[in-house]
């Protein structure tokens, strides 16, 4: 798997690398301080992986937002 980038309304707040030793293990990351009401969320994919990474994709099955 590759890494992406978390941006929180156009702010970058994180770096997510998906490659690792413990290939389709669950995995979560949490992201807390936001204030209430609408926000975006965007992902995106970098180019740059861990060499022994065999590709740039990344895997999201849910995402949860609790007040």
């Amino acid at each position: 798997a590759g890494r992406f980038e978390v941006n929180v309304d156009g702010k970058a707040i994180g770096t997510i690398d998906q490659y690792g030793p413990n290939r389709g293990a669950p995995k979560q990351w949490d992201f807390a301080g936001l204030g209430t009401g609408a926000h975006t969320l965007t992902l995106t994919l970098l180019p740059d992986r861990a060499d022994p990474s065999k590709g740039n994709w990344v895997n999201v099955t849910a995402f949860e937002v609790t007040p």
